[in-house]
């Protein structure tokens, strides 16, 4: 008949055969190989290498828990590895009372063993091999007990970790606050770069509508003279081109200063819109020192 690795008692059920423990002792092994949750589907603890070590090792002590049928013939003792996880050793120091504050620091503090345990399920079912890795704190009930029991012992711990807490709380809050303090900074020189696009945007608004005036008075004024003698009219202006020494004219130097006042709107207006948008804030710097050479 077969036995269960850990507590000896007989198994009955197919599947606790197969595991070569019964559902409660697989689960203490995984445990302690750092494995917390459901058994993993093919597991066995014959073939498992870290359980091995750990029922070879002997260190183990009894505990009472099993959900194998009772048997007049108990066998081997039921035991289990020393070696416990960070949250059972939290849960001795919650019956020790030792204050939530304090188990983490307690813990750590502790030798522990790092223990990386891998699973390959590569059963006769599946086509595919998948592990699974797990990685955690083991540590030793005599060390658990024993700095609980240190302590209870030094009133002067607690002080000293209570003191530490609340330097690190300081510190927290201090560099939360400086935080809070820049993000408001940013966001004050977010909103007058906002209102100084706005205002800028208002004023090329303003020269457009000013500069499509005069530019509608000059094309009047040039239409007037090309009816009443075309010809004559085109060689005077050719002459004052000339004699400009091939400078633009007003009509030209006007068209080129809206062209540029309109491309520096809507990249304005594209800044204001989306905050964002990197490239809009690169073009209307550009237009704007275009714009104060421009216009002076």
């Amino acid at each position: 008949m077969s036995r269960c690795v850990r507590c000896g008692r007989p198994l009955r059920s197919p599947s606790s055969i197969r595991r070569g423990a019964g559902p409660a002792c697989a689960k203490l092994l995984l445990r302690q190989v750092g494995v917390e949750g459901r058994i993993p589907r093919g597991w066995s603890a014959s073939s498992d290498e870290w359980v091995q070590r750990l029922l070879v090792a002997g260190d183990q002590v009894d505990v009472p828990v099993s959900t194998h049928g009772q048997s007049s013939n108990t066998g081997v003792a039921a035991s289990q590895p020393v070696r416990i996880t960070a949250t059972d050793a939290k849960r001795l120091m919650i019956g020790a009372g030792v204050p939530a504050r304090h188990r983490e620091l307690l813990l750590s503090g502790l030798p522990h063993v790092t223990r990386e345990y891998r699973f390959s399920n590569g059963g006769e079912e599946l086509e595919t091999l998948r592990t699974r890795r797990v990685v955690g704190w083991l540590f030793r009930v005599e060390d658990v007990e024993r700095a609980i029991a240190e302590y209870k012992a030094n009133p002067d711990m607690a002080r000293q970790w209570d003191e530490q807490i609340r330097q690190e709380r300081a510190a927290e809050r201090a560099r939360r606050a400086e935080e809070r303090a820049r993000e408001e900074e940013a966001a004050r020189a977010a909103e007058e770069e906002r209102r100084r696009d706005h205002r800028e945007l208002e004023r090329a608004n303003a020269k457009i509508a000013k500069l499509e005036e005069r530019l509608q008075e000059l094309e009047n004024e040039r239409n007037r003279e090309l009816t009443e003698d075309e010809f004559e009219a085109f060689l005077r202006s050719m002459e004052q081109w000339a004699n400009s020494g091939g400078r633009e004219d007003e009509v030209s130097t006007i068209r080129t200063q809206l062209h540029t006042l309109r491309e520096s709107t809507h990249w304005l207006e594209r800044k204001i819109e989306y905050l964002a948008h990197r490239y809009a804030a690169e073009q209307v710097e550009m237009y704007r020192q275009a714009l104060a050479t421009m216009l002076g």
